[in-house]
């Protein structure tokens, strides 16, 4: 789930505390390149993109 304020990460962990669930673990990472790519251009990177074209010899 997206969290793209530290509030948000307190309101969502006081919710799930009051609603009764524990929360053995929480992690956060940095986005990819990938996922910053397809966030911004709405689109998704294909490994043809990746690859330089073969030459004919």
């Amino acid at each position: 789930m997206p969290i793209l304020a530290d509030e948000q990460l307190t309101a969502v962990v006081a919710l799930l505390g009051a609603r009764g669930f524990g929360i053995a673990h929480i992690g956060t990472h940095l986005p990819s390149l990938d996922e910053v790519f397809l966030a911004i251009t709405g689109q998704k990177t294909t490994m043809s993109d990746a690859l330089p074209e073969e030459v004919a010899a």
